[in-house]
Formats: C-alpha cells, sequence, structure tokens
C-alpha cells in the first residue's frame, strides 16, 4: 500500500484519528472522549493522560481497521504553528 497520513485532532471532549491517502481519501477514523472535570463552578479541569489514552485508543481503532501501521506518516501538529512538512515514517 502507499504511504498513508495519521491525523490526530485533539479537542476539549474528544479526540479524532484519521487516516487518509496523499490524494486526501478517507480510510478509517475513530473517536474517544474524555471527561472535564468542575471541581468548583466555574471551574474545568481535564487531565492529560486522559488526553494521551484517548489518542492512543482512538489511533489503535484506526490501524485495527485492516490498514496497519507499517506505512503511516506521523505529521508533528499542535496548537502552536509549525513546520507543516515536519513527517516521519
Amino acid at each position: 500500500m502507499d504511504d498513508l497520513l495519521l491525523g490526530i485532532d485533539a479537542g476539549t471532549s474528544f479526540v479524532k484519528a484519521v487516516l487518509v491517502t496523499p490524494d486526501g481519501r478517507r480510510l478509517a477514523q475513530a473517536y474517544a472522549s474524555y471527561p472535564t472535570h468542575h471541581p468548583r463552578p466555574g471551574w474545568a479541569e481535564q487531565n492529560p493522560d486522559d488526553w494521551w489514552g484517548g489518542a492512543v485508543s482512538a489511533v489503535r481503532r484506526v490501524l485495527a481497521r485492516g490498514v496497519g501501521p507499517r506505512s503511516a506518516i506521523w505529521c508533528e501538529r499542535s496548537g502552536v504553528r509549525r513546520d507543516p512538512d515536519r513527517c516521519t515514517r
């Protein structure tokens, strides 16, 4: 199989993983949610371990849909602007 792109989008209530071809055809996607804790009125907290666990879970489910990790490409991205060509196999 040709190279594939693995995207991970972590939001405020869930993380989404999607596997696409270089031309944009979506092969698989999965979601994992995580809680927001409200220890006091007006406060909202999340545990970063929940973000990581959600990302791992979503990626595993995407890869379990028959594509495997052998040809996925990882592109680093976060809320901070980074070089979009910074990818590794």
